[in-house]
């Protein structure tokens, strides 16, 4: 029996693999931070006093530009700062209330 050849389309949404980014969630961060008015240093100290997690700006920033993946901890903390489902950061709405994080 030969093995079932593989697409080479990924199953979500049709994208290919080829064409995904790295982080699809970095543009949904960098749109709450601002609209919540957050500096990207701001948010890495929330992620160090709050948390006790260590990010740099520069990692923040490149999760934001896509160029670098979220890790599942870093969506976490994120959903508690800007106060949204983790569902929020992959799909929903485009637009959300955001509350005010203190």
């Amino acid at each position: 029996m030969e093995p079932q050849r593989l697409e080479s389309r990924d199953p979500i949404k049709g994208f290919s693999a080829a064409t995904m980014v790295k982080n699809i969630s970095g543009k949904r961060i960098k749109q709450a931070r601002k609209q919540l008015g957050l500096k990207q240093i701001e948010v890495v100290a929330i992620f160090d006093v709050d948390y006790g997690v260590n990010i740099s700006r520069s990692t923040l920033a490149r999760i934001e530009s896509q160029s670098r993946a979220a890790r599942d901890y870093e969506l976490y903390i994120l959903s508690q700062i800007f106060k949204v489902p983790l569902s929020w950061f992959f799909e929903g709405q485009e637009l959300y209330r955001f509350a005010d994080p203190s």
